[in-house]
Formats: structure tokens, C-alpha cells, sequence
């Protein structure tokens, strides 16, 4: 196994001293990404057999950070995790190699975690609305606001539980936001 850390940091460059230090003390070692890697196919990145690096002339640039990891066990992950937050320097976006992604360019890749991060952050979203509506009192509000927010309670609950695709989840979302707004007082 030949551990190993992709690190892009984005618009966060003041993370680069406690990412550096936390997997120097870990003994994870690790490369510091600039954007014109953002280009390169994950396995080069990786110096993995099989991959060249590729001569482009793009000029690409993602704001947020991210930790690619390499053959990295959970308690690694947990542990930089742990010191990361400690020093108020967390990393959202983290992701492993696979055998599916190493083809890709790490662009391609920051761009698919940060679907999949929009995603679960949407999902806690309407959790959270769906578990305020505990302290709503249908008798409070007029029937027909009611039955509005009813129906779109419902809604975004069953696109949760179906795990449903962004679109969906996205328009559940926002019809309960809406319908919460639109709850009349009697």
C-alpha cells in the first residue's frame, strides 16, 4: 500500500500550514496542488503505471478545497478529521481514489464531490426544516396554508426517504420553504 494525499486548497491557501503540518505529523505523504494540475488525469497525479502527464493550456481554478486520498484507512481519515478541526481548519470535500476516478482529471473530480457535497447539504437542509415543523401547530394556522405546507411536508420527506435525484430534492426543497413561508395565522 502506498499511502498518499491530493491536496487542492482552492481560495483557502491560509490551510496550508496546518494541512502540511497535521499530515507531516501523521507521516502521510502528501502533494500540494496548484490549479494547472487541475487538468491532470488523477493516476499521474498519483504516479500511478499507465499515465503521462498531459500538456494543456487550460486555465482552470475551483474555489473550495479538497483531500484526495490514496490506500488511506479510516482511522487516517478520522485522525486528520480530528486535528484539522481542532485547528479550525476543516476540509469539507474529501474523496479516495478509485479505480474509476484515476481516469479522470481532478477537475472532473472536484466538480462530481461538489455535486455530491451540494446534494447532502441539501438533504440536511430539508431535514432540518422537516424536524422545526415538530414545533408547528396545525390548529394555528388557516386550513388551506396548512393543507399547502402539508403537502409539501409530505413531498419532501418521500424525496428523502427515495433518496430522490438534485433536481427533485431541489424543488421539494423550495416548495416547503415556500409553503412554510405561506403558513397564514388564524
Amino acid at each position: 500500500m502506498t499511502k498518499h494525499v491530493l491536496v487542492y486548497l482552492g481560495d483557502h491557501t491560509y490551510k496550508e500550514g496546518a494541512v502540511t503540518r497535521v499530515l507531516g505529523d501523521l507521516k502521510l505523504p502528501y502533494t500540494l496542488l496548484k490549479d494547472s494540475d487541475l487538468s491532470q488525469k488523477i493516476g499521474y497525479l498519483f504516479s500511478l503505471d499507465g499515465f503521462d502527464k498531459e500538456e494543456k493550456d487550460e486555465s482552470l481554478h475551483i474555489a473550495y478545497d479538497l483531500l484526495l486520498f490514496r490506500d488511506l484507512q479510516d482511522q487516517d481519515i478520522l485522525a486528520i478529521n480530528a486535528l484539522l478541526d481542532a485547528l479550525d481548519r476543516k476540509i469539507q470535500r474529501k474523496a479516495m481514489l478509485t479505480e474509476h476516478n484515476k481516469n479522470w482529471t481532478f477537475y472532473e473530480l472536484c466538480l462530481e464531490i461538489d455535486k455530491e457535497h451540494q446534494y447532502f447539504d441539501l438533504m440536511e437542509q430539508i431535514k432540518q426544516i422537516l424536524m422545526s415543523s415538530k414545533e408547528l401547530i396545525k390548529e394555528d394556522y388557516t386550513a388551506s396554508s396548512w393543507e399547502i405546507y402539508e403537502k409539501a411536508f409530505y413531498h419532501a420527506y418521500d424525496c428523502l426517504k427515495k433518496e430522490s435525484d438534485f433536481n427533485t430534492l431541489r424543488l421539494a426543497h423550495q416548495a416547503l420553504v415556500d409553503a412554510q413561508q405561506g403558513l397564514t395565522k388564524r
